[in-house]
């Protein structure tokens, strides 16, 4: 391959300089979308090179010459895929590494086969022809394989949404799915209306018209997205194998593990701290309960007991009064008497009055609304206002603990995934020992 020691060494200092100025960011859950610029640590060479390391019979071709009608043509294919993708925009490390998953990394042992220069399947359909008594054919078939490329090509672009000209398309089947591709993609957009289309999408399905099955996007398999991601993990953990030592990019993946755990720590913090709010208000709830209810019991039993003296008072009053009098001293008597018997009687207690019946209805409520607290309260439901951001349920604090717990349980053992080279797959530290040790496969040479 074109570049030898200088490239490499230049390449390394590149990966050093690209890793050591990154924070460390997470991976998002999305894959990188296939429109865009590729990551400067992803070079031609790399992608050649992981297809060499998986390919015994090209690396024999190279080493001995054997095969060479067969693999020869393979020598620069990822230039030519860099050279061609960049007329559509697109990433052409991920259009290659789709394309060997396609191809089952240039075996052709499906229903396509070598002789087509079809390296996507475009048109193969399951249903396999015999022409001109050659072998069981199915799908486009391209006069050279630069054509095929660019066909394949095309029809990614047309999934992120470029509008070719119909004339262009070298694809029999792109030509004939174009209308199709847009409805679907139409489909998409409402869906994610704010988002590129990536890789994550290929694979998926769409529902394009009410009433009829859901489209698929490109392929009927779910992890058709995350095999092209797995293989873009491979190729980085090769060319970071390559030109760092692991003890670095170990360091690395540790320094970084370190700053993230001191970060949960410090959440777990303050998460219990949110338990400890929910604790405080519940004894303060209590608390206030019981105090409104004793304050509401002892202050009626003192106004219970006053208007009880006081018409005892007036019932004596009564019996020693004038006649006309004593008429009235009984009328207020017999008033108070009734009041009392159907709690109509006015008690000021706190310095608000009601009826007795009223202050009676007051402690029946706050005994329901209480009760109701209680068991909101032990399910962990009922919301508490922790902090400025609103109220909250202690189920989902208690939630949020153990996500964090289960997530540092990840950095201690080393499976938690980090993005350590930037617009790459989150690599694990286990990931990174187990690819390290396979990453020394040799390239073939190109």
């Amino acid at each position: 391959m074109p570049g030898g020691r200088r490239g490499r060494k230049s390449n390394f200092l590149l990966a050093v300089i690209v890793i050591l100025s990154l924070p460390g960011a997470f991976a998002a859950e999305r894959g990188p979308a296939l429109v865009g610029e590729v990551p400067p640590q992803i070079t031609p060479e790399s992608l050649h090179c992981f297809w060499a390391s998986r390919s015994k019979p090209y690396r024999t071709y190279r080493k001995e010459g054997v095969g060479a009608e067969v693999y020869a043509r393979y020598d620069r294919l990822a230039y030519l895929f860099q050279e061609l993708a960049d007329k559509y925009g697109l990433r052409w490390d991920l259009a290659f590494l789709q394309m060997l998953g396609e191809t089952g990394f240039l075996t052709y042992e499906g229903e396509v086969h070598r002789e087509q220069n079809n390296v996507s399947g475009l048109g193969a359909d399951g249903f396999w022809l015999r022409e001109d008594g050659a072998a069981w054919l199915s799908g486009d078939r391209f006069g050279t394989l630069r054509e095929g490329v660019e066909a394949f090509l095309q029809h990614l672009a047309l999934w992120t949404g470029q509008d070719l000209p119909q004339e262009q398309l070298l694809s029999p089947h792109s030509r004939k799915n174009k209308t199709h591709i847009a409805a679907v993609r139409k489909a998409w957009r409402k869906l994610h209306p704010d988002e590129p289309f990536s890789v994550s999408d290929l694979g998926t399905l769409v529902q394009t018209y009410t009433g009829k099955l859901p489209s698929m996007i490109w392929a009927d398999n779910p992890k058709y997205g995350s095999d092209i991601m797995a293989n873009l993990k491979l190729v980085l953990a090769h060319h970071v194998a390559r030109d760092m030592s692991s003890a670095l990019l170990l360091r690395f993946y540790d320094r970084t593990n370190v700053t993230h755990m001191r970060s949960l720590r410090k959440k777990l913090a303050d998460l219990q701290a949110q338990i400890k709010v929910f604790e405080d208000f519940h004894t303060n709830r209590v608390a206030d309960y019981e105090r409104t209810q004793r304050e509401i019991r002892e202050g009626g039993v003192a106004n219970l007991r006053w208007h009880s003296n006081n018409l005892k008072r007036v019932r004596g009053d009564a019996s020693k009064a004038r006649p006309h009098d004593k008429k009235i001293l009984e009328g207020q008597a017999k008033d108070i008497g009734n009041q009392l018997k159907t709690k109509e009687i006015h008690l000021r207690i706190s310095g608000v009055g009601r009826s007795y019946a009223a202050w009676e209805a007051i402690l029946a409520q706050n005994e329901k609304e209480f009760a109701t607290f209680q068991k909101e309260f032990a399910r962990g439901e009922f919301p508490v206002r922790v902090n400025a951001w609103g109220a909250i349920t202690r189920n989902s604090v208690e939630a949020e603990i153990a996500k964090v717990e289960q997530e540092l349980e990840e950095c201690l053992a080393g499976t938690k995934a980090y993005d350590l080279v930037g617009g790459s797959p989150a690599m694990s530290r286990i990931d990174i020992l187990e690819l390290l040790k396979e990453s020394g496969g040799a390239c073939g040479g190109g």
